[in-house]
């Protein structure tokens, strides 16, 4: 099987970082909010990836108030699901609104959990974070966009 694509965000806002979780499968554990890269059809080019991570804060953002900024690099790791790995690409998003609590995705019929974390909580509960988001939270954390 070859590995997962997906773009993420970290949309930090007054030292917190916003985390979303699947009420619907691997209810305890918290990822980046974003969206695997949908593969082309023939003669089709791949989604830009302000599509990509797009596509996964509409979900969460219902005044589509952001923007996607910076290329924080890209992570890889075993999937939240185990079984395959993923390589999951970081971009900086700025966010003027607040997240909805509990949103649900018409696409996979899927319940998605959002909230921001602040590093105390972070590091008080590193086990319901999936591998590639421990080292983006480490990322961020060592270069300052998280205190």
């Amino acid at each position: 099987m070859e590995d997962e694509r997906i773009r993420s965000a970290a949309c930090i806002v007054d030292n917190k970082i916003l985390l979303v979780r699947n009420l619907t499968k691997n209810k305890d554990t918290w990822v980046l909010p974003g969206e695997s890269v949908e593969i082309p059809k023939e003669n089709e080019k791949e989604e830009s990836q302000y599509e990509t991570i797009s596509r996964g804060l509409k979900k969460i953002f219902p005044l589509n108030d952001f923007y996607i900024g910076q290329d924080l690099g890209c992570f890889s790791g075993l999937a939240p699901s185990g079984g395959h790995f993923i390589n999951e690409e970081v971009y900086r998003a700025m966010v003027n609104e607040e997240p909805a609590p509990v949103h649900d995705s018409a696409l996979d019929g899927e319940s998605w959990e959002s909230k921001w974390f602040s590093m105390n909580m972070i590091a008080s509960g590193m086990e319901y974070f999936s591998e590639t988001t421990k080292k983006v939270l480490t990322y961020l954390k060592e270069i300052g966009l998280l205190k």
